[in-house]
C-alpha cells in the first residue's frame, strides 16, 4: 500500500480548508443554510474526493485521470450552470475539463487542486461581480494555477 507523502497530505488539507472557508463565507453572505455545516461539508467532501483519487491512482493512474476528468467536468458545469445558459455552461465545463485533463497527464493532483481553488474563488467573487467578469477571473486564475503546477512539476523533475 502506498503511503502518501506528507507534503501531499498537507496540500490536500489546505485545499479542503480553503474550500471550507469559502463555502462558509458564501453560505453566510447568501443566508443559505448554516455556514458551519456548509464549510464542514465542503471540507469533508473535498478531502474525501482527493484521497479517493489518490486511492484510485494506487490501482490505476489512468482510472484516476478518468475519474478526475469526469468529476472536473460535472463539477464545473454545476458551478456555472446557475449563471449561464445550458450551452454556455457546457462550453465552459468542457474548456476547463480539457485544461485540467491536459495538465493532469503530468501533475494529476495539482490540476485537480487548481480547479477546486478556482471554483471556490468563483463562488466568492460571484457575490459581487457579474457572471461574465467572474468567469474571466476564474479562467485566468485556473490558467495561472495550472501553469504554476507545470512549473512546480518541472522543478521537481530537475531536482531528481
Amino acid at each position: 500500500m502506498y503511503a502518501p507523502d506528507i507534503s501531499l497530505v498537507v496540500l490536500f488539507l489546505l485545499t479542503a480548508a480553503y474550500t471550507a472557508v469559502t463555502g462558509s463565507f458564501v453560505a453566510a453572505k447568501r443566508q443559505h443554510g448554516s455556514p458551519v455545516l456548509v464549510g464542514g461539508a465542503a471540507f469533508a467532501g473535498v478531502l474525501a474526493f482527493l484521497f479517493g483519487v489518490l486511492l484510485i491512482a494506487n490501482l490505476s493512474v489512468i482510472a484516476a485521470l478518468v475519474v478526475s476528468v469526469l468529476a472536473s467536468g460535472v463539477g464545473c458545469y454545476r458551478l456555472v450552470r446557475a449563471d449561464l445558459t445550458q450551452n454556455q455552461a457546457i462550453t465552459v465545463a468542457v474548456g476547463a475539463t480539457l485544461l485540467v485533463a491536459a495538465v493532469g497527464l503530468f501533475v494529476l493532483y495539482l490540476a485537480l487542486i487548481s480547479l477546486i481553488v478556482a471554483g471556490s474563488s468563483y463562488l466568492v467573487v460571484r457575490l459581487w461581480w457579474q457572471a461574465r467578469a467572474t468567469l474571466v477571473a476564474m479562467g485566468t486564475m485556473l490558467g495561472g494555477l495550472l501553469a504554476a503546477s507545470a512549473v512546480v512539476f518541472g522543478i521537481a523533475l530537475s531536482q531528481m
